[in-house]
């Protein structure tokens, strides 16, 4: 699985995750589904063969079939009935008529030795959408399995028919009982009718009320305009009676329209134009004055008198308005009451004859249910028939040894899939690749296996790829160099190598890398940065780690520090004696400067650095190469471990390869380990073999 760290595609799982997930759980699954598969096999082989024999019942709605007719209770809730004739049919009742015939038939000789055993030998199912019950019997011997089944759906069958004749019977009771109160009831309310009739002269009841709207609504009209004519005049006697208060009696006459009151009016008119014209002409004390004086007070007063006549000729007329208005008020009340009272007279007999013909057609319904309970009596219908009786089947019907092993091979394959990922996720160490990209979430470089030679010293232990090139550790190293020289980041001149912490077999990784990198047609340069606990110098049988990397760093020519190995191609920088005083400098420019002097006199640069997780130089110096490649040795290292120490480096922006699985076995099962991580303890001083090797 390739790509880079910016590349989501490695998250996800595919076909080789899947393969190493089953390889290291073999022994898991299989054993899991092995016994399951046989345990399943045991238990069918041990279980007694039953047979299983089916009737089938067709069951309808109650109803008097002939006559199409609904059941006498009425019932339309199907869903509810065919409920109830499943739990009928499943009941203590018809398994107890059933077990007596099954006794009389077989004797005692029988594993059915009640009716609680013989209910649990049956099961009726209704089929989905239909009126048909299937009554299915298990039973070791098939002739008896058939006979059961039968004689449940007789049982039921009997037991349904007597139901409907103690119902029919019941209901027959209850139908004379009503015919005799409805038929009593029936008389009762005619004669309430005709007495009601000739108590209130009901022959010409419906004249009468129209006669008394017909003057009701002549009444409201008269009335209306009676008011209407007493406003205008009441409105008039006011205006006048004001008038006459002020003395304007000229003005009054005008508003009078008589004959006399006109001539009145020009006469009182001349009068005053006389008088205004004698007095302008001759003067008050002129006899002609005086005489057309006493002229206009003479028909002022006639003026006067005939205005107050009228006055009181309106007031006597709107007195008799108003008496008019009372009296057709009171004519108008007694109307309504009259008509209210005869209305009330005819909704009286209408609830009597609404009674009466709904007493008639509840008896007619009764007489007609009684008629339709006769003839289901003397029919005496069934509405359940046997449609399939019950055959003694060819074969067993338990146990089913295929369906049971399919679904002990789909439970047993659950389960074993369940304990396979259980253990996987309870096994907290870096096992494989699966492990690599789900848990780490990184790219997955290769697995290198663990060399089972124990025997042998350090450097041949490093260089056993270079002394046997066609071993399977060679090419694995080869596969892990092929990733690196295939990465998306780009043409890879500069690896640096680390790991979480102590024991991963980084240091032996780099050497056999750079040993496939030289065998490719390179010159290496393998440099030894773990300056607190140098190894490569052992790898490679060198006796001394001085010159080197710490006096590069201080000054000193790389050309003359660098040293040749046994490996053609492959040159050694080893640590060198500056230990602590030079850690500084890995990550600073003094490192920069000897790896780009590296590079332009060698075609691979592969440095050898320090657990990340114990020393801050892999972060440092991971920002100056082409690529990191981290190492795990497989069942030691703790998944959050790694995981967290390659986010550390990829936070630090370190351009992140892959890992490489170490020490692992391809075709070996995973096996119990111990969890010695070794968290920098006795780190810098000798290991013993295995982990010196595999530092």
């Amino acid at each position: 699985m390739n790509g880079s760290d910016d590349d989501d595609d490695w998250f996800g799982l595919d076909l080789s995750d899947i393969k190493w997930f089953v390889l290291q759980q073999r022994w898991v699954l299989g054993g899991v589904l092995a016994g399951v598969l046989g345990a399943v096999l045991l238990v069918s082989l041990l279980l007694t063969p039953e047979y299983r024999a089916t009737s089938t019942l067709h069951v309808r709605l109650p109803s008097a079939q002939e006559l199409g007719k609904d059941s006498l209770s009425g019932t339309s809730d199907s869903k509810g009935f065919y409920a109830t004739q499943l739990e009928i049919l499943q009941s203590s009742t018809v398994a107890t008529a059933a077990f007596e015939q099954f006794q009389e038939a077989v004797g005692a000789d029988d594993a059915i030795t009640n009716p609680g055993l013989l209910r649990l030998a049956v099961e009726v199912r209704r089929r989905p959408l239909t009126e048909l019950f299937d009554v299915h019997a298990l039973h070791p011997d098939p002739e008896r399995a058939a006979m059961i089944a039968n004689l449940v759906a007789e049982a039921y069958r009997t037991l349904n028919l007597d139901t409907t004749r103690d119902a029919a019977r019941e209901a027959r009771v209850w139908l004379e009982g009503q015919l005799r109160q409805y038929d009593a009831r029936v008389d009762e309310v005619n004669t309430e009718v005709v007495d009601y009739m000739e108590a209130n002269n009901l022959a010409d009841a419906e004249q009468r009320i129209s006669s008394l709207g017909a003057r009701l609504d002549a009444l409201k009209q008269r009335n209306a305009e009676v008011k209407a004519n007493l406003v205008l005049l009441q409105s008039r006697v006011t205006s006048h009676a004001e008038l006459l208060r002020q003395g304007s009696y000229a003005d009054l006459a005008k508003s009078f329209d008589s004959p006399l009151m006109t001539a009145l009016t020009a006469n009182y008119a001349a009068a005053v134009t006389r008088l205004v014209d004698i007095s302008a002409r001759y003067g008050p004390k002129h006899p002609s004055h005086l005489a057309a004086e006493a002229m206009f007070k003479r028909i002022d007063e006639e003026l006067r008198d005939e205005v107050v006549r009228s006055i009181d000729a309106e007031r006597a007329r709107l007195l008799l308005l108003q008496a008019d208005s009372t009296t057709l008020d009171a004519e108008i009340a007694e109307a309504n009451k009259q008509l209210i009272a005869q209305q009330r007279i005819r909704d009286g007999y209408e609830r009597l004859r609404t009674e009466a013909e709904r007493n008639k057609s509840y008896y007619v319904a009764l007489n007609q249910r009684k008629d339709e309970l006769d003839m289901l009596a003397r029919t005496q219908l069934n509405n359940a028939r046997v449609i399939q009786v019950a055959r003694p089947p060819g074969a067993p019907f338990t146990p089913d040894l295929l369906f049971n092993l399919a679904a002990g091979l789909v439970v047993g394959t659950v389960l074993a899939v369940g304990a396979a990922l259980g253990r996987t996720l309870l096994d907290d160490s870096i096992s494989s690749p699966l492990d690599i990209t789900t848990f780490v979430r990184a790219p997955f470089l290769g697995s290198i296996p663990r060399l089972g030679l124990p025997d042998l010293a350090p450097h041949e232990r490093a260089l056993y790829t270079h002394e046997h090139p066609q071993s399977g550790l060679a090419e694995a190293v080869r596969a892990v160099r092929t990733l690196i020289d295939s990465s998306e980041r780009g043409p890879v001149r500069s690896v640096l190598l680390t790991s979480a912490l102590i024991g991963e077999g980084k240091t032996e990784t780099s050497a056999r890398l750079a040993v496939a990198f030289a065998r490719s047609g390179r010159r290496v340069l393998l440099i030894d940065a773990d300056v607190r606990s140098p190894r490569q110098h052992q790898a490679f049988g060198l006796s001394d780690k001085s010159p080197g990397l710490s006096d590069v760093l201080l000054g000193r020519s790389l050309v003359d520090t660098v040293r040749e190995t046994t490996v053609p191609d492959v040159h050694l920088l080893p640590a060198g004696d500056g230990g602590m005083r030079v850690t500084e400098l890995l990550g600073a420019a003094p490192m920069e400067r000897v790896i780009d002097d590296a590079l332009g006199r060698y075609d691979m640069v592969v440095i050898d650095s320090p657990p990340s997780v114990l020393t801050a130089d892999p972060a440092q110096m991971a920002r100056l190469v082409d690529g990191v490649v981290f190492v795990v040795r497989g069942h030691r290292t703790s998944r959050s471990v790694v995981r967290d120490a390659v986010q550390t480096l990829r936070k630090v922006g370190a351009p992140i390869l892959g890992v490489v699985l170490n020490a692992s076995s391809r075709d070996a099962a995973t096996g119990a380990y111990g969890y010695g991580y070794g968290y920098g303890y006795g780190y810098g001083r000798a290991q013993d073999d295995d982990s010196s090797a595999a530092k």
